[in-house]
């Protein structure tokens, strides 16, 4: 799966959004002919530092 990044975001703002991404256990996009959206879904705990 491939996500499309709206042209005019910088760099930095597509890493985050990437980051996130790779980090979720499920993504995806929402896309109609005005708009677009992506959503991520994250289900692990993370563990607590002892």
């Amino acid at each position: 799966m491939y996500v499309i990044l709206p042209a005019g975001i910088s760099a930095e703002a597509q890493l985050a959004v990437l980051d996130v991404l790779a980090t979720a256990d499920r993504f995806g996009q929402d896309r109609t002919g005005s708009t677009q959206g992506v959503w991520a879904e994250i289900d692990h705990e993370q563990k607590a530092a002892p």
